[in-house]
């Protein structure tokens, strides 16, 4: 039914190379278990298969791996590598299952959402170009009519959203287009492709979906269709390909010192990059700024903003912080895209090392015009290093945390505005890397220790925050100071909390002295910070912005 060039492969391709993961899969399924995406739970497979198993925990994930028959994907995979035929065999048998599923007028609420038409899409075409290639017979009428049901829902514009998912489709419905030459498909999926490019990546080249992870995935995808095209006698052109050229360097300004990069949003482990390099960043659009100094070796990452909600967390004027090469302040991490209590706490604010009132708060869908969540100050020069940002998605409240870097004088500066029509409690909360060791807890004052790397906490002012240390806990239903390093997994750390006076307004400021026996002295002179120390380098004056 298909010429080869048609087929974009979803699991393996021309690029790719043999992977123990894929092997695993697809032979787990010859002996029908199958493992619907790496290291999910193992189902069962066999006659009256039960297509609408949800895994507990996992059920959302669980149902979009199993409809989207990625598994199916993973054995043909394998057979284009080897050849060997029992891998169709099996893909045939799973595939009619799921067609006979279908056909009897069963669904859930995956079965025909955007992510799995886009993917089954381009299983079903590799599946019959397979069929094709190795002489087998099926059912054309059949499988062209399941196509083309397929095709109509990812022609439809009410149905296609402008972030990883409407990628898919598109990615699926200009192959489809080409292997049914219907071209009027190839120019509506490559004209929406094209759309999404330029809505999603910002002038730096950041992808917008608030993770380092969906900016590879989105961006490697963007390379897969590019080739795909010229395989086909196409192109994107040369502005595209040259921002995305563009893009492939943000994983080396975003990476910490010790080259990996850091879990922000829906980010699973931390994969290391070749490179880093020394220079600070902003992007405006998502409110991301990394201050960094290599003076001082301290990486510094401020989170406020955004532009698309998708794989967002409530992490807004939250930090990281990276010293000599040991993680002190980290981010917590996706863990999955379930429905339980891991997930719903690592992207909920109390899971970031942010300010708030201790509430939650509301994050607009247009965000992108209207900034009530911005970081609206950046500058990188020579004496210091700032990021300052706003939140006004709290009801009756309004936020300010302005972060600088000051490398001659070894010291981070935090100061904390808040103002609301209530009293509140102003929480000031740091998560803490597992390998931290906290002494010296005391009014407006805390040590942390990893290794022979050492940072102070020292609170300015008469009236200092109140300290005190969460632990991490797992209960029945809840959980606290936890951070996800992997996808399903969770591991306990602490966090460190200083709650300022509870009131209707805050004006709080946090030096980090990095490095012992520091001398570096902070004064609070009302429109700015007075920066000195001992070791001369003069004093360094760091504007302090409103609220």
């Amino acid at each position: 039914m298909f010429d080869e060039k048609c087929v974009l492969p979803l699991i393996g391709g021309s690029q790719s190379k043999p992977s123990a993961v894929q092997r695993r899969i697809a032979d787990k399924a010859l002996e029908n278990i199958i493992e619907p995406f790496p290291n999910y739970a193992d189902i069962k497979f066999g006659p009256n298969f039960d297509w609408e198993h949800k895994e507990p925990g996992i059920e959302t994930s669980f149902q979009l791996y199993l409809q989207n028959l990625r598994v199916v994907g993973t054995l043909l995979a394998e057979f284009s590598r080897s050849q060997n035929i029992a891998y169709l065999e099996k893909s045939e048998e799973i595939v009619l299952s799921w067609v006979e599923y279908v056909e009897a007028g069963n669904a859930t609420e995956m079965t025909w959402y955007d992510h799995a038409v886009g993917a089954r899409s381009r299983v079903l075409m590799q599946f019959l170009a397979c069929m094709d290639e190795a002489g087998r017979d099926y059912d054309h009428a059949r499988f062209r009519a399941l196509l083309e049901r397929h095709a109509n829902l990812l022609m439809d514009d009410s149905l296609h959203r402008m972030n990883n998912h409407g990628l898919m489709m598109d990615m699926a419905l200009i192959s489809m287009g080409l292997g049914l030459e219907r071209m009027d498909y190839v120019y509506h999926g490559l004209g929406r492709a094209e759309s999404i490019f330029w809505q999603t990546f910002s002038e730096t080249g950041m992808h917008q979906e608030n993770s380092p992870e969906y900016h590879n995935m989105v961006s490697r995808m963007y390379r897969e269709l590019e080739h795909f095209l010229m395989q086909n006698e196409m192109s994107f052109g040369s502005g595209v390909l040259r921002k995305l050229e563009f893009s492939s360097r943000h994983m080396n300004r975003l990476a910490k010192p010790d080259g990996k990069i850091p879990a922000i949003g829906d980010t699973g482990s931390q994969r290391a990059v070749k490179s880093f390099n020394w220079d600070s960043f902003h992007d405006s659009m998502s409110g991301f700024s990394i201050l960094k100094s290599e003076e001082c070796r301290a990486y510094l990452a401020f989170i406020c903003g955004y532009s698309a909600k998708a794989h967002k967390h409530a992490d807004d004027l939250s930090i990281l912080l990276n010293f000599q090469g040991e993680d002190f302040f980290v981010d917590s991490g996706k863990y999955n895209y379930g429905k339980n209590k891991f997930r719903s706490y690592v992207v909920s604010y109390k899971a970031h090392s942010s300010f708030t009132p201790n509430r939650a708060y509301a994050r607009p869908e247009d965000n992108r015009y209207s900034r009530v969540i911005a970081t609206d100050h950046y500058l990188d020069s020579s004496e210091f290093k700032v990021a300052s940002g706003h939140n006004r998605g709290f009801k009756g409240a309004r936020l300010r945390r302005s972060v600088y870097m000051v490398p001659g004088h070894s010291a981070i500066v935090i100061n904390d505005l808040g103002q609301s029509s209530n009293n509140e409690a102003w929480v000031h909360r740091f998560v803490l890397s597992p390998k931290v060791e906290v002494s010296d807890v005391g009014p407006g004052r805390a040590t942390l220790k990893v290794g022979e790397a050492e940072v102070t906490l020292e609170w300015l002012g008469a009236e200092m925050p109140n300290p005190s240390i969460e632990s991490g806990a797992i209960g029945k239903n809840s959980v606290k100071a936890v951070i996800s390093q992997a996808t399903n997994r969770v591991a306990k750390t602490k966090h460190l909390v200083f709650t300022s006076k509870r009131g209707k307004a805050v004006d709080a400021s946090l030096v980090i002295h990095l490095g012992p026996g520091s001398s570096t002295r902070v004064d609070d002179c009302g429109t700015y910070f007075a920066v000195s120390s001992q070791n001369s380098h003069g004093t360094v004056q760091l504007p302090k912005f409103q609220i």
